[in-house]
């Protein structure tokens, strides 16, 4: 659960430093603690952000990774913003990787959803979670690089945008 997404977040952003020169806009890839107690991480980044007038209402959407790797090859994509969704399922289809539609999640998309900025969840569906199961055999590289390939299009999609 909680590596997985860190992971992924670190190799997309890899991956997206070679066409940094064609991005229209600014990427930032941030990590959170503190989600499964109260989603504290996530809501301290976005309060410090609001300082800042304007500054909330700039974000073009968040990419929220987490559970990603273990139990299914099928990526589960939340519903609280539903272009940014349809957006993701659209390119993870045009990479053949297998999705569903869900439901609203509550992990830290949740303090983005909260204050209007575009946010889905990304992640797959762990029934051995938080349970002493859970380790790091059970995650499958080829399962996080499929989750990673698609987060990479659909940045690369956003901030290439005019």
């Amino acid at each position: 659960d909680n590596a997985s997404g860190p992971s992924v977040t670190i190799e997309v952003a890899r991956a997206l430093v070679a066409s940094r020169s064609a991005l229209n806009h600014s990427i930032v890839f941030v990590a959170f603690a503190g989600e499964e107690e109260g989603l504290y991480g996530s809501e301290a980044y976005i309060a410090q952000m609001a300082v800042a007038p304007g500054r909330v209402e700039s974000l073009v959407a968040v990419l929220n990774l987490d559970v990603i790797g273990c139990c299914s090859d099928t990526l589960i994509v939340s519903n609280e913003a539903p272009d940014l969704q349809h957006r993701v399922l659209d390119v993870a289809k045009s990479l053949g990787v297998p999705t569903e539609a869900t439901g609203s999640g509550g992990s830290d998309q949740t303090s983005f959803t909260r204050r209007r900025v575009p946010a889905v969840l990304i992640g797959t569906r762990d029934y051995i979670l938080h349970v002493y199961a859970d380790k790091p055999p059970l995650v499958e590289e080829s399962r996080l690089k499929k989750a990673g390939d698609v987060v990479t299009q659909v940045a690369k999609d956003l901030a290439t945008a005019p």
